[in-house]
C-alpha cells in the first residue's frame, strides 16, 4: 500500500508507504498518519487529509479522516469540517496529535469567520467519535488576523500527555507583524481555571466553578438621597462571573396578595457586593423590601424559600423580573 506526498525539492511526487512500522508510530511532516494501539486496534492506521469536496486538484475545504485496518481495507470516513460553522470553507493545514489515552485531536487552519484561524476536534476514542469545533485562537473579532504554521514549528507545534494537548502557531494580532501563539486543550481542566472538570460545575467557563449559594448578609445602609444594600461576594467560591439580581417591592402589596406578582427588578446582573438604591422613600406609614440572588453560568439557588407551602418564591424564582 502507497500513498503519494509532494516533495519540494524535487517538485514532484514520490510514493511513501502507507503504513509505519508499529503502533504509535508517527510519519510524515507534522501528524498526517497516526497507527493506534490498543484502540481501535492493534495495527490500524488513521489517514488525515486536506482536500477539495468536488475537485481533486482544487483548494482545500475539507478535512477527512480515514481509518484503515493492517490490511489497507478503508475502515471509516469523517469529514470533520462539518461542523464547522461554514462547512464549505476553506480548511488547511490539518494536524492531528494523541496520546496514551485514546484521545486524539484533530486541528486545522477554518476561514469560516474570513482569515484563517486555528481550530481544533477531540476524539475521546482514538477517532471514532469527535467533540464540537472548538477555537483555539483567542483573536477578536474573528476572522480579522491571518494565523498560519510556519517551517520552523510545522514538525512540532502540537503534543500531547495526559489528557493534554498543547498548540503552539503564529498570528497576526496588534500589527501585521507575528506573534508566537500557544494554547492547551485540556480535558482534565478544559477551561484551564484550576478547578478539575470533575468538580467544576462548567468547565467550558473559566468564571465559573460552582452553583452559588443562597445570597449572605443582605444589608440595608442608609445613604445620603437613598440607601445601600450591600451582600458577601461570592467570586471566590462560585467564580468570578458571578452576578447577582436584586428585586424591590410593596411590603403592602406581600401582605394582601401573598406572592410576588408586583415585584420589580431593582437591577440585574451586578458584579459588585453592593448597589445604591437612590429612588424615593415610599410613602408614610408603608415599606419596602428587598431580595437578592447570585447567579453565573451553572444556575442560582434563587431568592431564597418563604415560610408558607406553597412558596410563593418559586415562581419569583422561575418567572422574576430580572433576566
Amino acid at each position: 500500500m502507497r500513498w503519494w506526498q509532494f516533495d519540494t525539492g524535487s517538485g514532484s511526487l514520490i510514493p511513501r508507504p502507507r503504513f509505519v512500522a508499529g503502533p504509535g508510530a508517527d510519519y510524515g511532516s507534522g501528524s498526517g498518519v497516526q497507527c493506534l494501539n490498543p484502540e481501535p486496534g492493534p495495527g490500524t492506521c488513521l489517514f488525515l487529509a486536506d482536500e477539495s469536496a468536488s475537485d481533486p486538484n482544487g483548494s482545500p475545504n475539507r478535512i477527512a479522516l480515514r481509518e484503515y485496518d493492517p490490511t489497507g481495507t478503508l475502515m471509516s470516513e469523517q469529514f470533520l469540517t462539518d461542523g464547522a460553522p461554514l462547512p464549505g470553507a476553506r480548511s488547511d493545514s490539518s494536524r492531528m496529535v494523541s496520546d496514551a489515552g485514546g484521545n486524539l485531536w484533530v486541528s486545522w487552519r477554518d476561514s469560516s469567520a474570513g482569515q484563517p484561524e486555528y481550530v481544533v476536534r477531540r476524539s475521546p476514542d482514538s477517532g471514532q467519535t469527535f467533540d464540537p469545533v472548538y477555537r483555539l485562537s483567542g483573536g477578536e473579532p474573528q476572522g480579522t488576523g491571518f494565523e498560519s504554521i510556519f517551517d520552523f514549528v510545522k514538525k512540532g507545534y502540537s503534543a500531547a500527555a495526559g489528557g493534554e494537548a498543547y498548540f503552539a502557531w503564529a498570528g497576526q494580532r496588534e500589527s501585521v507583524f507575528f506573534s508566537g501563539l500557544f494554547n492547551v486543550y485540556d480535558t482534565n481542566d478544559f477551561d484551564r481555571d484550576q478547578s478539575s472538570a470533575a468538580v467544576d460545575c462548567n468547565d467550558s467557563d473559566p468564571t465559573a466553578q460552582a452553583t452559588p449559594t443562597l445570597l449572605g448578609n443582605l444589608s440595608i445602609g442608609e445613604i445620603s438621597g437613598g440607601v445601600r444594600l450591600s451582600w458577601d461576594s461570592q467570586a471566590a467560591t462560585a467564580g468570578s462571573g458571578t452576578v447577582y439580581d436584586l428585586v424591590k417591592g410593596s411590603v403592602g402589596d406581600l401582605r394582601g396578595t401573598g406572592t410576588y406578582a408586583a415585584v420589580a427588578c431593582l437591577t440585574g446582573g451586578e458584579t459588585g457586593a453592593s448597589f445604591d438604591d437612590l429612588s424615593p422613600d415610599p410613602p408614610s406609614g408603608t415599606a419596602d423590601y428587598y431580595l437578592g440572588r447570585a447567579r453565573n453560568s451553572c444556575g442560582s439557588a434563587g431568592y431564597g424559600d418563604a415560610s408558607v407551602n406553597p412558596d410563593p418564591r418559586d415562581d419569583l424564582d422561575s418567572a422574576g423580573p430580572c433576566p
